[in-house]
């Protein structure tokens, strides 16, 4: 039952531009361009990007407008 907690828990978190492009979906250019364009929303933390983990696998699947 941990197990399950830890993959809800780390599907709400919020990533860095880098931390997206170290999962290996996608490269990390691929997915600062995409936040550049306004495609994933993001956050912005002093000079770091911030995207929820959750919305990013989302439009990955095409769940997003």
């Amino acid at each position: 039952m941990t197990q399950i907690v830890n993959c809800v828990n780390d599907y709400e978190k919020m990533v860095t531009i880098p931390e997206l492009g170290k999962l290996g979906i996608i490269p990390g250019r691929a997915a600062r361009r995409l936040v550049k364009d306004g495609l994933i929303p993001s956050v912005q933390v002093g000079n770091r990007k911030y995207v929820k983990l959750k919305t990013f696998l989302e439009f990955l699947d095409g769940k997003r407008d």
